[in-house]
């Protein structure tokens, strides 16, 4: 089968700080973004990467990327949202083989192969399938006045996580009908319900956090370095 990853890596970082976004820091000596594509471009079933970066990092992504991957990724230009930059990447021909397409963060750099294989896997069985995890806190409905309307049991709920695999055909119907419906939606996911696909979750990673602050950065540090350890 095969398989093509989009990794949307147009976000500015400002909730970051820092002169670059914060995909193409580096951490522990590696860029973040370099670290999440190590992963696919590793990965045999993964026959093409498309990497979707904001016009002003394109020269930066394209040097980085042919450095330490070469002739393995393409990159696109993004979008003003993370939809549109999908929706570009999802247009590019490279991906017209592909049976089976992976959305990734750009900022979520330990994801493990078991978790892609086992998306691949039921992506192929039932369309759509993404990982999630069971929420550690109590969950509570609160109204707008900022009252208890009442308490969710977390085994009802999951954290959604990337990636999130889709065959081909799911993934470009939800994005033309959200086209069509002027729907943004908060990840691909909720763009494939909204079509009316139904989505599988699988149990998510821990350590597939999203580095977003600057306490996500210590924390992959501390990854890092347990891993380093092992």
């Amino acid at each position: 089968m095969s398989v093509a990853v989009i990794i949307p890596a147009g976000g500015s970082g400002t909730r970051f700080g820092g002169e670059l976004p914060k995909q193409f820091l580096s951490l522990r000596s590696t860029p973040i973004l370099i670290r999440t594509v190590s992963l696919f471009a590793s990965h045999p079933a993964v026959q093409a990467i498309v990497v979707a970066v904001n016009a002003e990092m394109r020269t930066m992504a394209e040097e980085l990327l042919e450095d330490f991957f070469p002739r393995r990724c393409i990159v696109c230009d993004g979008g003003s949202e993370r939809q549109y930059s999908i929706e570009n990447a999802l247009q590019h021909p490279a991906l017209a083989p592909a049976e089976v397409v992976l959305v990734h963060d750009a900022v979520r750099p330990f994801a493990s192969s078991a978790l892609v294989d086992a998306l691949i896997s039921e992506a192929r069985v039932h369309g759509a399938a993404v990982p999630g995890l069971v929420p550690a806190d109590t969950m509570k409905q609160v109204s707008d006045e900022g009252f208890v309307l009442r308490t969710i049991p977390r085994n009802d709920l999951r954290i959604i996580q990337t990636p999130q695999a889709f065959t081909i055909q799911v993934l470009r119907d939800a994005y033309a009908k959200a086209r069509r419906n002027n729907l943004l939606g908060t990840d691909d996911a909720s763009i494939v319900e909204a079509a009316g696909h139904a989505v599988k979750v699988i149990p998510g990673e821990e350590d597939n956090f999203k580095i977003t602050t600057k306490s996500d950065w210590e924390r992959a540090q501390r990854v890092i370095d347990a891993r380093m350890k092992d």
